[in-house]
């Protein structure tokens, strides 16, 4: 697969100079004086490398060239080699499914069928002058470590409870009665946090990819939503793939709204009362962790002996915590007496319950009758901080 392309700046951006920085506009860089141009330059060679030359699927390198410049001087681009250069002076090319962003970020395509067996090669060339391309090398790798996250979504927080009122100041009467002050709104309950949503049933499908020894093809379903995701991987030399179907874990409690401060009281005679200051609101209680979903590796019969290369993860999702309550709000002062502070708000009434783990992953390998399964010796367990890996 053969594709070309240059990096221009595709967006005119007329907001403030810190927009303009992230936005990459090879242009305006070059007017600010952080950006340079080969344009008007000798230049005698180019020079192309990256931080990584070996990709798992999906994999980002940064991809970094450097002009040799007819005077003996060198200019690099912007992004990883921290130069100057803008990347509208450069034409790419690739060999492969490889791709490449507006901050010079190559990433390689995520199907592994398209990966698998691809030679790999970036050419860079320079827009304004007749040189020789720089060539970079790449090729792909297997032994990587995935995770497929089916998780259950967590539950969101308790929203924050609203802050009261200040009370108003009393009015000064002079030889009058002073006005006593307002006082102060009592802060609002913090919202309970979310429940979080229990893990999904995920089937997983492991064979020998394209009959090659130690390399699996594993495709995972989720069966709630009917996402799929498929890897390669070389179990062989240190791939390994993880598949979470935990639970979500539940909301935090959403803290207690601060109460308002009494208003003081006015001069007068006699003068008035400071306003009370009100109270804080509550915090509200945490949500409750999902409990955790159910993961069954089948294994075709060659693929059998690469078990260990397979982990899931079933657990329960943690609980929410209950959070403080708001300050009450300070009494207001007064020639005629100082207003009552308002009381603190309780803590949420509450921690989330802890989700129940799902059932320990199954390992099972498929006869030659689809409908026929025996089961396959787990992988040892290992220490996951608590969590349960198997």
């Amino acid at each position: 697969m053969r594709s070309r392309r240059g990096i221009w700046c595709c967006r005119v951006m007329v907001v403030a100079v810190a927009a303009v920085l992230l936005s990459g506009c090879a242009s305006v860089q070059r007017a600010l004086g952080i950006g340079a141009s080969l344009e008007d330059r000798e230049v005698d060679r180019l020079r192309a490398q990256v931080v990584e030359d070996r990709l798992c699927p999906s994999g980002q390198t940064p991809l970094m060239v450097t002009a040799h410049l007819a005077d003996g001087d060198t200019e690099t681009t912007r992004g990883a080699a921290e130069g100057r250069l803008t990347w509208d002076n450069f034409g790419i090319e690739f060999d492969g499914p490889l791709s490449i962003d507006d901050e010079g970020v190559l990433t390689l395509s995520g199907d592994p069928h398209e990966v698998f067996g691809q030679d790999l090669q970036v050419r860079v060339f320079s827009r304004h002058h007749d040189l020789e391309p720089a060539v970079v090398n790449l090729s792909s790798r297997f032994d990587c470590e995935y995770m497929v996250n089916y998780s259950g979504e967590h539950g969101r927080p308790g929203a924050q409870g609203s802050h009261g009122h200040n009370g108003s100041n009393g009015v000064n009467r002079g030889s009058n009665p002073g006005e006593n002050g307002g006082h102060g709104d009592h802060g609002g309950r913090g919202g309970d946090g979310e429940a979080g949503r229990d893990g999904p049933e995920v089937e997983v499908f492991v064979d020998l990819f394209k009959g090659a020894e130690g390399f699996l093809e594993v495709r995972v379903e989720n069966l709630h939503t009917g996402e799929s995701r498929t890897v390669v991987l070389d179990a062989v030399n240190g791939g390994r793939l993880e598949v979470l179907a935990r639970g979500g874990d539940g909301g935090w409690g959403g803290s207690g709204g601060r109460g308002g401060n009494g208003g003081r009281g006015g001069d007068g005679t006699p003068p008035g009362q400071g306003g009370d200051g009100g109270d804080g609101g509550d915090g509200g209680s945490g949500g409750d962790g999902g409990d955790g979903g159910r993961i069954t590796f089948y294994f075709s019969p060659q693929a059998e002996g690469f078990a260990g290369a397979l982990a899931g993860d079933t657990s329960g999702g943690a609980p929410g915590e209950a959070r403080d309550g708001g300050y009450g709000g300070n009494g207001g002062s007064g020639g005629g007496g100082a207003g009552r502070d308002g009381r603190n708000g309780q803590r949420g009434s509450s921690h989330g319950r802890p989700g129940r783990d799902g059932p320990e992953p199954e390992y099972l390998v498929i006869g030659e009758e689809p409908a026929q399964a025996e089961e396959v010796e787990a992988p040892a367990d290992e220490d996951d901080g608590g969590r349960r890996t198997r």
